[in-house]
């Protein structure tokens, strides 16, 4: 199977703008530096603007025949087929901000990352539901166009299993 990976390549371009022009600043730094904080300073600022871009270029939900990697900027999160019950699309926390949501099964995520990430229980308090915030779009057709993304890949690795 071919690794497929959904992004919302929008926030990806913009947040790649960003990171470039920030690596660009630190190489003019590095050009023109005067004195040994002017290099640390580039150097520093060239590193980290590097390494959040690698994050970013490679962020989004990974497809694996296993189950989904939710890879953000600063964390990655794996999920298996097995530990997901329901996907579905809805609001997000933010302000018009619509999401793909995953209701797993209790027990699939570490209870300290569910904390952190401001997890809700469902109301059946089977499960919790985990907002990909990654996918997130002020449209709810394009949310909601990236939860059956989700579904149809489980469907079709499903399928193939049998």
């Amino acid at each position: 199977m071919k690794r497929q990976v959904i992004r919302s390549w929008p926030w990806t371009i913009a947040l790649a703008a960003v990171l470039g022009g920030l690596l660009v600043v630190g190489l003019f730094r590095l050009s023109t530096a005067g004195g040994v904080g002017d290099l640390v300073f580039g150097g520093v600022l060239v590193v980290g603007a590097l390494y959040a871009l690698f994050r970013v270029l490679t962020s989004g939900v990974h497809i694996m025949p296993t189950g989904l990697i939710i890879r953000e900027l600063t964390r990655s999160t794996r999920l298996p087929w097995d530990r997901i019950r329901a996907i579905t699309s809805g609001p997000s926390d933010r302000s018009r901000v619509y999401v793909p949501v995953l209701t797993v099964t209790p027990g699939a995520v570490d209870p300290r990352w569910a904390s952190r990430r401001g997890l809700r229980r469902t109301s059946a308090g089977s499960g919790t539901d985990i907002a990909i915030d990654i996918l997130g779009s002020y449209s709810a057709p394009v949310a909601q166009r990236r939860a059956d993304e989700l579904a149809a890949a489980k469907k079709a690795l499903s399928r193939r299993k049998s």
